[in-house]
């Protein structure tokens, strides 16, 4: 996952001028995952190839990440294990929420999204670039509320040192403080 802010960002508080730089590096990416985790969602403009799905047997298929950049293609699996793709031009994107609809005049040989389990692969970009400046203040604010607590590795279950890995307890969601998740709240994911 990537970090909301830069290490730089954060230091620019006055709470964190004086921190270690590791440690502030810490500091940053306990707090993007706190975020993240907390938002249930990404941030951070990235490419999804294919994207499993379960068919719903109708015309509608809700991304996962939002706001979608671009969608690329759609492939049904059908139950021989053959693959349709259709391009990503056949269908409406509402960018906002992540919703996707065949259009009208859909050329593919599925437009809809036939019900059955992992069938439906997605390929599209998703996030911002940049991210919003409430987010990044949301993640400077975090960071700076982990440090004056001294709990930045509170959630932290396991440290992996080859190639820096980090997994979190539980689903990760570590009680924010109320000013923060009011920042955040017009960016949760309510419907994951």
């Amino acid at each position: 996952m990537a970090n909301l802010i830069t290490p730089g960002r954060a230091a620019m508080l006055p709470v964190l001028a004086d921190a270690e730089p590791a440690y502030i590096v810490e500091l940053v990416s306990t707090a993007s995952e706190l975020i993240i985790r907390y938002c249930r969602r990404d941030f951070v403009r990235t490419a999804y190839n294919d994207e499993v799905y379960d068919g719903n047997g109708s015309r509608v298929l809700t991304l996962r990440q939002f706001p979608v950049l671009e969608l690329t293609e759609v492939k049904i699996v059908e139950h021989d294990g053959a693959e349709i793709a259709c391009d990503g031009d056949n269908y409406r994107v509402d960018r906002d929420v992540g919703e996707i609809r065949p259009r009208p005049d859909c050329d593919c040989d599925y437009c809809y999204f036939p019900r059955g389990f992992r069938n439906v692969l997605v390929t599209y970009i998703a996030g911002f670039d940049p991210v919003p400046a409430d987010i990044q203040e949301a993640c400077a604010q975090t960071a700076a509320w982990l440090f004056s607590t001294g709990s930045a590795a509170a959630n932290v279950d396991a440290w992996k040192l080859g190639d820096a890995s980090v997994s979190y307890r539980g689903d990760g969601a570590q009680p924010l403080p109320t000013a923060i998740r009011q920042m955040l709240g017009p960016y949760r994911n309510v419907r994951a």
